[in-house]
């Protein structure tokens, strides 16, 4: 165990144990995390604090990619960074460069070298300042570098650091870019922002792109693409960028396991990043892009930045029959409301990026392939892997951490629970959020959609948190949420329900359900609204609601003019949960 006390980080105190890792590996691992005891006491946590030690604000960067014997590319790069000091005195200040970059000089912008360090392999560059930085001083670096960034992968070009390929500092700090690349004139070329001028010379294709606006992360991408350009009036045109080469290799060994590759992938993939766009705006607002490039890459996840996607090779090779490819590029497509429209403020609040673009591909799929039980069907398989994660034939092992623990839900011995939790779980809350704020008389959703247009809209181009967004929820729903997110978003419980009914006909002639719901595995005082569906067959159905409260509730439905056939409890998958449908036992 290890006890450290940071002032430079905006949770201050830390208890780590020793990773569970390969016994030549040693590494530490936040076990908890807080806030100094004044900050709780003042009321400073609940503020938003940065110590970061500057803040970049412009960087002007002239990147060179020449190509090499060996097919990869040559990177290199002068980087003008102008910053301001956050903090006094400051004689050695830093900067994130991925690790395999060398750094061959750094001069401040009088001509006046700077003295630095960076060893072999490592990321961190340290720049001596002379004299001191003084808070709020504003001055101008500019490093020359190169590097091993690019290779050639049968077909495919390697980005090995999608980030890591200019000077970071800080704590997703936002800056504006004005970037310029030369390149082989036989490669295609985009990156962030608008490109405002493209020209070749001697082979060599030089472009610039400037953002209108400060971005948190600025990339690229380049490879031997097939191009696809969509025009839609109702989005900003797209340009879908697929490695074509790579695919007829990869497409021969498939069909030799007798495995079929799609036809025309470069269509499919930009139909649904068209059709995404289009249902995206029209839900949450227009996004700030004037053109949108879904890029391939030959990793197995996808990456997103403004204007820009990098969307995995499995995508472009054929397009699965259950929903999975429609969510995935949709997700993808979703940051550029969520995640990089509105930034999330900490660690803590990462769900308000991963779980709504997740959330967002989900229900793009249910449109866009207008297929509910599809819908279900994914949400189910989801349930189901939160639900037995951990669970062994013969016990269970350490339970999974709050959505609001971040990328911490993450450690050597909850490998996978980031995803799990954050996305998935983020995803299902959102769920459970559209299903109480149905009217399930009308199935109009307006409530709900209100809820996400009104955050986007208020939050577009800053950091919010999780209460943000509790506090427009409730401004919508026009009552108090915060059990609900104290349950789903800050605890770990999700409940197992035990439904048992009992029909009786009235003197009357109509039909009363009378109902017994047993509540296990969360607090007695955890509280859901619960979509009852009453069947009575020949597709005429009513549907209700029961809020579960504590161990255990008894409620009798509505009075119904006919006997119902089934009753369905959890109807629509309204609540995360497990149920078990019993007899009734007086």
């Amino acid at each position: 165990m290890f006890f450290k006390i940071s002032p430079d980080e905006i949770e201050e105190v830390s208890l780590l144990r020793r990773a569970e890792t390969a016994h030549f590996v040693k590494a530490a691992e936040v076990i908890c995390q807080f806030h100094q005891r004044d900050d709780y006491q003042s009321g400073r946590h609940l503020t938003k604090e940065n110590k970061d030690l500057l803040h970049v604000n412009h960087y002007r960067i002239e990147s060179k990619l020449n190509s090499s014997f060996s097919g990869n590319l040559n990177f290199s790069a002068c980087a003008e960074v102008e910053f301001n000091a956050l903090q006094p005195e400051q004689s050695w200040i830093y900067f994130y460069l991925f690790s395999d970059m060398e750094v061959d000089s750094v001069m401040w912008s009088t001509g006046e070298q700077a003295s630095f360090f960076k060893e072999k392999e490592n990321p961190y560059l340290w720049v001596h300042c002379q004299p001191a930085l003084a808070r709020d001083e504003t001055r101008k670096l500019k490093l020359y570098y190169r590097g091993d960034l690019i290779e050639n992968d049968g077909g495919w070009m390697v980005i090995k650091s999608s980030l890591g390929w200019y000077p970071l500092h800080g704590n997703r700090t936002y800056a504006t870019f004005d970037l310029t690349f030369h390149t082989p004139k036989r490669m295609t070329f985009v990156s962030v922002g608008d490109n405002i001028s493209s020209a070749v010379q001697d082979e060599v294709l030089s472009t610039r792109w400037v953002t209108p606006e400060p971005i948190r992360n600025a990339s690229f991408n380049i490879g031997y693409f097939k191009k696809h350009e969509i025009t839609d009036e109702r989005t900003v045109p797209v340009t879908v960028l697929m490695a074509e080469s790579g695919h007829q290799q990869i497409g021969q060994s498939l069909a030799r396991q007798g495995i079929l590759s799609g036809k025309s992938m470069e269509k499919q993939v930009g139909q649904d990043v068209a059709n995404s766009l289009v249902f995206f705006s029209h839900l949450f607002g227009k996004p700030k892009i004037k053109h949108f490039y879904a890029t391939e890459t030959p990793i197995s996840h996808g990456l997103a930045f403004p204007g820009l996607i990098h969307l995995a090779w499995s995508t472009f090779q054929a397009t699965d029959d259950e929903g999975y490819d429609q969510i995935f590029r949709a997700h993808e497509v979703a940051h550029q409301w969520w995640g990089i429209g509105v930034d999330f403020e900490t660690y803590h609040d990462q769900w308000l990026s991963e779980g709504f673009a997740s959330f967002a591909g989900l229900w793009y799929m249910q449109i866009a392939l207008r297929d509910n039980k599809k819908y279900f069907d994914r949400l189910k398989d989801w349930r189901d892997e939160i639900f037995s994660n951990r669970k062994f034939l013969f016990g269970s092992g350490q339970q999974a951490g709050p959505i609001s623990l971040g990328y911490r839900t993450s450690t050597s011995t909850t490998a996978g629970d980031y995803g799990l939790i954050i996305y998935k779980k983020g995803a299902w809350v959102l769920h459970m959020l559209r299903n109480m704020l149905l009217d399930y008389l009308t199935m109009k959703e307006e409530v709900f959609t209100n809820i996400l247009q009104e955050f986007y809209q208020t939050y577009r181009g800053q950091k919010a948190s999780t209460l943000d967004f509790q506090k427009i929820v409730e401004k919508q729903a026009g009552k108090d949420m915060s059990w609900f997110f104290q349950q789903w978003v800050h605890a770990t419980g999700i409940p197992e329900y035990r439904f048992a009914h009992k029909l009786e006909q009235t003197p009357q002639g109509k039909w009363v359900a009378h109902c017994k719901i047993e509540q296990r595995n969360v607090p007695d005082d955890f509280q859901m609204p619960v979509l009852v569906r009453i069947d009575f067959g020949q597709e005429r159905f009513a549907r209700t609601r029961v809020v579960v409260r504590g161990p255990l509730t008894r409620v009798d439905l509505p009075l119904m003019p006919m006997k119902p056939e089934k009753i369905v409890f959890n109807d629509l998958e309204s609540v995360l949960c497990e149920v078990k449908n019993e007899k009734w036992v007086e």
